[in-house]
């Protein structure tokens, strides 16, 4: 599957790093040591995540989703997710909205540090 680069953004919609507190508790830390940070997200029907700004990193998709993404200009794309959907998502500001009728979940995972030299 060709994702956009708004699309990559939509995966992106919740960052572990500094806008756990927009999340409205839907953000839980599952793990984290020097190489990676790893947090389970849930968004409940027509929840709604301010503008923020992610890291780089992986989003595993635990259900299927509808997530309306906006960028700062004011573009607005909606992505249809699917459980088991594992993608890397590249740095972007953007908000985001849970436009489905279900909650949807997913796993967030960033790295934190290179691999040590052997």
């Amino acid at each position: 599957m060709k994702m956009s680069n708004l699309a990559t953004l939509a995966l992106g919609t919740i960052a572990i790093a500094g806008v756990a507190s927009a999340h409205g508790g839907t953000f839980k830390p599952e793990f984290q040591n020097q190489q990676v940070r790893v947090a389970r997200v849930r968004l409940e029907p027509h929840q709604q995540i301010p503008m923020h700004e992610v890291p780089p990193h992986v989003a595993v998709w635990l259900t299927d989703g509808d997530l309306k993404v906006s960028t700062p200009d004011g573009h607005s794309e909606v992505q249809h997710l699917r459980a088991g959907q594992t993608l890397w998502v590249t740095m972007g500001k953007h908000a985001g909205e849970n436009v489905g009728t279900k909650a949807m979940e997913f796993v967030v995972v960033e790295p934190l540090a290179a691999r040590p030299a052997k």
